[in-house]
């Protein structure tokens, strides 16, 4: 597979590849345009066609050619090295062949599955029936592709007849075995979901019971083809609308993605047999890259299930709403009773997760409560940022106990907030620091980094072999790490610029190397860098003379002259100090 990779990759422009979806200018060397993964209105994304790579300088999004198909059609890597070998015109190498039939045969056993189960609806009034009274019209059945599964079963007699492995098909939680070594079927007496996955090839199947009985759900388990844990239902069918729209509805079950999508809110998805999880949420960010409503029924489970899946949701970086339904009511039932219109006004009236616990504290308790400020306060402490605290806090702290005035409330309130909120991140992970807005600043003095800079054209990487540059001639830790880097990969003057950073050994600097790489506009004057080469050895032996002397001092007082002395001839000038606000990359 690795030969594949690299075929493709030297058969794509990237450049050829971002156009297709972001236009592009010529920015020197590079090419810059509008970055496709944030709300991007001034150009901050490079495209450097010689490295393959992009980065845009505000989100922090960067990768190679395979990075961008997995990113903006999200896809893995496999289909995303299939698109681009597809657009390359390139056949890829065969798969171990074992594990493709095996894959083959179980995706042919679950469509095999769910023909059945459409055939056996199809034939049931009983079923019919039941998805007439719940609301289920013959365009939902067929557009969601639903099924039966009668009290006889039939679908393992049907698999058994046909000679199929049915240890492999209670594997995908199809059949089950009975106390006289015979099948039988998972589901029966109740109607079918097919659960598909992103690109409508079904895994698995969700059951609800026609009638009375429980359970009153049976969902696949984990099985070779799924995971609950990373599957949403109803991908296939939103992924398209999320991304057009950047916003994506979060409920709680097969009926109600269903009637999301006939009231007009095609973004609808669930989380099935499993709360919600992170793996849940970054699908989702994916394909919703700005806002996530949560729209889960309004009974007590439902609206703390609402409030955990905020909190899982929050570190990808989408805003997050929760709905506020009526006590009672779920979309199914809403859309049956109150029509679609009013369930669209549900979602677009969905609150912030700070408003949201704030609006439960105040229903559930009373300020008179033990208790009572410290969750109101709690609740504040999740508001994203001064303004929305502002709006929230002025009516949230009537009636506060022992203040003067209404400004002392506010602020004693503001006050229990700002400790909340600093003890909850105490005592949590924290999500991964947002990425700095443009190239990073080195912690490195001007002079170095100007000698630094040579090693990115093959002039410059010649000047350096020929006046035998040394780590040890920039004082500098950053200075240092990335000469050595640069020293021990440089190549015979054949190589370019790519043999060059692909051969740097130490990942960290060859990282920082091609940001500021990417990030500079244009190439250095070689009589500088050959210059600034000169004075860094000179300032070297300089110092190791420096060095030698100071060891020589054994007495204190002659020591301490000595230093003094030192600090007043060599004062850092601006060659030898760091930029100032600089970061080191290896701290």
């Amino acid at each position: 597979m690795s030969d594949d990779v690299e075929r493709v990759r030297a058969a794509v422009s990237l450049v050829d590849l971002v156009t297709q979806t972001v236009p592009l200018k010529k920015a020197g060397r590079n090419w810059s345009g509008l970055c496709p993964f944030h709300e991007d209105r001034n150009p901050s994304m490079t495209v450097s066609e010689e490295r393959g790579r992009y980065r845009c300088w505000s989100c922090g999004a960067t990768g190679d050619a395979f990075n961008w198909v997995m990113e903006t059609q999200r896809v893995d890597f496999r289909e995303a090295l299939e698109i681009l070998a597809k657009r390359a015109g390139i056949t890829l190498e065969a798969r171990d062949p074992r594990r493709a039939s095996q894959e083959q045969s179980d995706r042919a056993l679950m469509a095999a599955a769910m023909s059945h189960f459409q055939k056996a609806l199809l034939a049931s009034p009983e079923a019919i029936a039941y998805c007439e009274a719940r609301g289920i019209s013959q365009e939902d059945r067929e557009a969601w592709k639903l099924g039966f599964s009668p009290a006889q079963g039939g679908l393992a007699e049907k698999l058994r007849r046909k000679g199929v492995d049915m240890d492999r098909c209670e594997e995908l939680f199809l059949v089950r075995r009975d106390d006289r070594g015979g099948w039988y079927d998972r589901f029966r007496s109740r109607l079918i979901f097919p659960i598909m996955d992103h690109q409508g090839r079904p895994i698995a199947f969700g059951g609800r019971i026609i009638g009375e009985g429980q359970p009153k759900y049976i969902n696949s388990s984990d099985t070779p083809l799924y995971r609950k844990s990373r599957v949403l239902y109803g991908l296939n069918a939103a992924k398209h609308a999320m991304s057009e729209s950047g916003m994506g509805i979060l409920v709680e079950g097969y009926l109600d993605v269903i009637a999301c999508h006939r009231a007009g809110l095609p973004q609808a998805v669930a989380s099935l047999g499993t709360s919600l999880t992170a793996e849940h949420a970054e699908q989702l960010a994916k394909w919703a890259s700005r806002r996530v409503v949560i729209l889960y029924d309004r009974d007590e489970a439902g609206q703390k299930a609402a409030e955990k899946a905020a909190e899982i949701l929050l570190p990808t970086g989408c805003a997050v709403r929760i709905a506020r339904p009526q006590p009672g009511e779920d979309p199914d039932s809403v859309l049956k009773e109150k029509g679609p219109a009013r369930l669209r006004e549900i979602v677009e009236q969905a609150v912030s997760l700070a408003e949201f616990r704030l609006s439960r504290v105040q229903e559930t308790m009373d300020p008179l409560d033990d208790g009572y400020w410290d969750a109101v306060a709690e609740a504040l402490s999740w508001a994203a940022d001064r303004p929305e605290i502002d709006a929230l806090l002025i009516p949230a702290a009537r009636g506060f106990p022992g203040a003067l005035n209404e400004q002392g409330a506010h602020g004693a309130l503001r006050r229990m907030a700002s400790t909340a909120r600093k003890r909850r991140l105490a005592g949590a992970a924290r999500p991964a620091a947002a990425r700095a807005a443009g190239p990073k600043r080195l912690a490195i003095p001007p002079l170095e980094w100007t000698a630094l800079r040579a090693v990115f054209s093959p002039e410059g990487r010649e000047l350096w072999r020929q006046e035998r540059a040394s780590a040890e001639w920039f004082a500098s830790h950053v200075g240092r790490r990335l000469a050595g880097a640069a020293i021990s990969a440089l190549p015979g003057p054949e190589a370019g610029l790519n043999g060059f950073l692909d051969s740097i050994e130490d990942e960290k600097a060859r990282e920082v190397l091609e940001e500021q790489w990417m990030a500079q506009e244009a190439e250095p004057m070689m009589s500088e860098s050959a210059g600034a080469l000169a004075r860094l050895r000179e300032m070297a032996a300089d110092r190791k003379v420096r060095e030698g002397r100071s060891s020589a001092l054994t007495a204190d007082e002659g020591l301490a002259e000595y230093n003094r002395r030192l600090r007043e001839r060599h004062q850092p000038t601006e060659e030898e100090a760091p930029a100032k606000d600089a970061e080191d990359p290896f701290a």
